[in-house]
This record gives C-alpha cells, sequence and structure tokens, in this order.
C-alpha cells in the first residue's frame, strides 16, 4: 500500500466501520450487507493493506463517477478528522 491510502490500515475498527458505512451507502449499498461488510474491519484492513492505490482506485472507479465523487469525499473527510 502506498502512501495515499496508508492510514486506512490505520483506522481504529470503529472508524474504518464508519468510513465503510459511509462509502457504501455513497454507492447505494443495502444497508443490511453494508453492515455485515463492516463488522470484520480486521480482514478489512488486511483487505485494504494488501490493495496498491492503482487497484484502490481502479475499485472506486468501478462505482461510476458520481459515486466515485463521493467516495473520495468520505475518504478525505476521514483523512481531515484522523
Amino acid at each position: 500500500m502506498s502512501n495515499r491510502y496508508k492510514n486506512l490500515s490505520r483506522l481504529s475498527n470503529g472508524e474504518l466501520q464508519d468510513l465503510v458505512l459511509d462509502i457504501t451507502k455513497a454507492l447505494g449499498a443495502n444497508p443490511r450487507r453494508a453492515s455485515a461488510l463492516a463488522k470484520d474491519p480486521e480482514k478489512l484492513k488486511s483487505i485494504i493493506t494488501a490493495m496498491d492505490d492503482k487497484e484502490i482506485d481502479a475499485l472506486i472507479q468501478k462505482a461510476g463517477a458520481e459515486k466515485a465523487k463521493e467516495i473520495y469525499k468520505a475518504l478525505e473527510r476521514q483523512r481531515r478528522n484522523g
């Protein structure tokens, strides 16, 4: 993982859960499925740390331009607050 996203792996479990819920909300995901995804922050951290910037950006871009913009906003809010 590069410098751009390295702080994601340093989030507390609660912070990571909040970020995942914020992102999945921007994507319009089913709240139950989003909650299930957020319940295992250690697994999320291991997935995130195994990815590089290009992989993370490609995943975000799959959401489409408008939703990707919302995801980047959520990540920026986390950076400012963290």
